[in-house]
């Protein structure tokens, strides 16, 4: 990609790393979550933020799967992340 369509691209906005922006959104999101209930389980019908409730399922999904990558497992476990809040 030429330079200048770069430069242009970036005074739109444009996101090159959308996966990490959108990551980093959700763990935004869960802190607020911890600081109000004071743990990471979020209800999988969790009507206030469908968004996150549907993201926390999807990475206890791929940590069981174990594709999760290992940075991810770590800050979630730092952070308090149950990966098995039902004792499954």
């Amino acid at each position: 990609l030429e330079q200048d369509k770069i430069i242009q691209l970036e005074k739109l906005g444009f996101d090159w790393n959308p996966w990490n922006t959108s990551w980093n959104q959700r763990i935004a999101e869960l802190l607020k979550y911890k600081k109000r209930n004071g743990n990471c389980n979020v209800p999988r019908r969790f009507s206030d933020n469908t968004t996150l409730a549907n993201w926390v399922g999807t990475i206890r999904n791929s940590y069981k799967r174990g594709i999760l990558e290992k940075d991810k497992i770590i800050q979630l476990e730092k952070l308090g992340f149950d990966w098995s809040p039902l004792g499954r």
